[in-house]
């Protein structure tokens, strides 16, 4: 075999494995919350465009402020590292035996199901942006579940969750930490494989006496080969690269 086009092989399949080994991004509609746009003069808003929120006026957007402001003596301070102009906001009470003005129950959510699906040989990682609300801070052990899931039986199946607490995401009420959430690869025989990607925001892991409300921004979700897909396009380099050396 010539050996420029053994040159040639193995620097294809190390760009395979290259590629291989590198995430995938896979788009989350209305991810950083800039849709509706919602004027600084009012706020917020609840519910988000391309969001199912529940929880009535608990869940909802907001505009960044250009700067600290002070709002009948409660500090509204400018999330620093936001992305974009606007973030969500929900609620951490969960009373689902209690009701909003709307007369909904108390249950705060945020969910979206994807067009994607959850591929054999895949495994996901969902990352958002969390902090704590400068005007309302959630009250202390308060939880925020971050979870991947499909679709099942008329309900929401978890694939894989997170949870994360005031404590843990508080960084003086003015700075996203980013939280992921990663699921195991998918095996071909899963009940979730093939299915429909759906990524959920909750304060369903609280109690009617917990109060405050956590923020989020720039959801996002990525797909990872499974690492022996990888190994494997990685020895075929390897024994290209032998035969050259014998070769040449």
């Amino acid at each position: 075999m010539n050996c420029g086009r053994i040159a040639s092989i193995s620097t294809l399949l190390t760009a395979v494995v290259g590629g291989a080994a590198r995430a995938g991004a896979i788009p989350v509609p209305n991810g950083s919350f800039e849709s509706p746009s919602v004027p600084l003069q009012d706020i917020a808003r609840p519910g988000a465009d391309n969001w199912v929120t529940t929880g009535g006026n608990n869940t909802g957007i907001f505009p960044n402020l250009p700067m600290d402001e002070n709002f009948g003596g409660v500090i509204a301070k400018r999330i620093t590292n936001a992305d974009g102009s606007q973030l969500a906001y929900i609620a951490a009470i969960y009373d689902p035996t209690g009701t909003t003005d709307n007369g909904t129950p108390i249950v705060n959510e945020f969910y979206q199901q994807l067009p994607a699906v959850y591929q054999p040989g895949q495994s996901y990682t969902l990352s958002v942006g969390v902090t704590t609300s400068s005007a309302q801070p959630p009250d202390a052990g308060a939880k925020l579940r971050l979870e991947l899931y499909y679709p099942a039986n008329g309900g929401q199946q978890s694939v894989a969750s997170t949870l994360v607490t005031s404590d843990e995401a508080s960084v003086e009420n003015q700075l996203l930490k980013y939280y992921t959430v990663q699921t195991p690869v998918v095996a071909a025989g899963a009940a979730y494989a093939n299915q429909p990607i759906g990524i959920l925001l909750s304060t369903t892991d609280n109690g009617p006496t917990i109060g405050g409300t956590f923020d989020m921004d720039n959801v996002t979700l990525a797909s990872i080969p499974e690492p022996a897909s990888a190994a494997l396009f990685a020895l075929g380099a390897l024994v290209v690269g032998i035969r050259r050396r014998r070769i040449c």
